[in-house]
This record gives structure tokens, sequence and C-alpha cells, in this order.
């Protein structure tokens, strides 16, 4: 039985050589739009892509990139890293809210563009928690992966609700934060300014983000916790006193957040420190 022979003649298409000069263009535009197929073919076999979108790419025909819901303006997002660490983002054009799902704590996140086309998300101490790129990846940022850990919209979610009024009352919640931080070794009075108290409900989540912060610093030496209504949230300590400055119209926008309590009682420390070291 004769050899079959299923080579390509290419000298035998119309735009060759033989059809005249006049076609010398179109000839090395199919010759090269042939052997763009074949190198996208070859690449394919070796990444295990499949031979349409290989050679769509190899033409110009680029995937558009994924889908980022947390892109829009507006978004609800259930998310999910790679070690299983959930975490609910609401977006509301520059400013987002991020919740962790073993956490009680709201992070109330600021959007700022990043280089490449990213996204960051950024709380009130200046620290990276999210970063969106312009092909729709995701890496979260935490204390305990300050490298980054890659994550992925799982589905829409519900919006955070916004700080609850205590169901016992907010002395009752003041006590629960009061005895946490004593099983923490930190002994403080809690002391709240009637103009804040008229705020129970942005309060109680203020001395409770409050606590958390100074639960994270075993070595505070404080006394006292005072919570006021100022006219910018922040924290700062005097003397043995933490005060907190809260803006009940902001949500959880208007209270500092733990690390920014954290921030502010390591700041003290470390003046109280050089105040030791410069008096001997």
């Amino acid at each position: 039985m004769p050899h079959a022979d299923w080579s390509l003649d290419l000298k035998s298409l119309p735009g060759s050589h033989k059809a005249g000069n006049r076609h010398g263009r179109e000839q090395v535009g199919a010759g090269g739009f042939l052997r763009g197929v074949r190198d996208a073919a070859l690449i394919a076999g070796l990444a295990g892509i499949p031979l349409g979108e290989a050679a769509a790419q190899s033409a110009g025909f680029l995937p558009a990139a994924p889908v980022t819901a947390l892109r829009q303006s507006s978004a609800n997002v259930l998310c999910r890293t790679d070690d299983g660490r959930e975490f609910v983002v609401e977006r509301q054009g520059g400013t987002a809210r991020l919740k962790f799902a073993d956490s009680e704590e709201v992070l109330a996140l600021r959007i700022v563009p990043g280089p490449r086309g990213d996204e960051l998300f950024k709380t009130d101490t200046d620290e990276v928690v999210l970063r969106l790129t312009a092909l729709g990846g995701i890496t979260l940022y935490t204390a305990q992966n300050p490298n980054g850990s890659p994550a992925i919209e799982q589905s829409g979610a519900e919006a955070i609700e916004p700080p609850a009024r205590p169901a016992a009352g907010l002395q009752a919640a003041f006590d629960r934060f009061t005895v946490e931080l004593a099983r923490a070794g930190a002994a403080l009075k809690l002391h709240v300014s009637p103009e804040a108290s008229a705020f129970p409900a942005e309060t109680a989540d203020a001395a409770l983000v409050a606590a958390l912060g100074v639960k994270s610093v075993p070595t505070a030496n404080l006394t006292s916790l005072r919570i006021e209504r100022g006219r910018i949230p922040g924290a700062q300590v005097q003397g043995k006193a933490l005060i907190i400055q809260v803006v009940p119209e902001l949500g959880y926008a208007g209270r500092p957040s733990a690390a920014a309590v954290r921030q502010a009682i390591e700041a003290q420390g470390a003046g109280d420190q050089a105040k030791s070291v410069s008096a001997k």
C-alpha cells in the first residue's frame, strides 16, 4: 500500500511566490498566521492548554480578565483564603468593611489606588489588609501571614450589620468587657462620657474593640479606659488612662481599630522606656 503524503505544500496555496509578486504581502501574512498557529499548538501541547484557546491567543484574541465582584462600586462578597479562613467584604465606593468569621471586630477600610492598576484596602493604621489586582486576583494580609494569602470570592453575602444596641443594656456590655480585660491581666476602670453614652450601640462597639486592643498588649500598664465623643476617631494614652474618641455618626469608621489601640499603647510604652533610659 503506498505511503500517504500528508505534508502541506505551501507553494500550491494562493498567494505563494508562483502567484506573482502582487500577492507577496498576502503570502507573508498567511505564512505568519500558519506559523503562529503551529507554534501555539506546540506550546499548548507542552502546557496542557486547549488548542483552540492557544490559537486564539496567538492570533491576538486574548480572553477577558476575570471579573471580580469587589471591583464594582457596590458589593457584598464572601471570600476564602487557601488555608480556609473566611471573611466578608462590603464595599461602598472608596470605602469598605471587612469582618473575619472568627473575629468580633469589623474593620473599616479605605480604598486607594496601587501599582499596576491594583486597589489597596487600608486600615486606620495605614496597613494594607486586602489587595485587588487589575486581573482579578485577591490577596489578604494579616499579622499571621504578612506576606499575603491568596483568596477567592466564594459567593455573595449579606450586608454587614451596623453596630447593634446591647441587648442587656450598655452597662451590662461594659461589665462584660471589664471582666474580659481582668482575665487578660488588665484591671481597668471604665468611664464613658454622657455624650458617648447617648449612642449605646456605637459606644459598646468602641469598648469591645478597645478591649481587643488592650488584650493584645500583655504588658500594658493602664488603670482606666475612657470613651469620649470627639471630632475624629482616635486612641491615645495619657498617664495610665487609655482614651478612646468616637464619632458615632460614622459607624464602624467612627472609632479606632484594635490595631490603632495597640499602636497607641505601644507608643506610650516606648516613650516611658525612653524617659527611663534618659533619667539614668
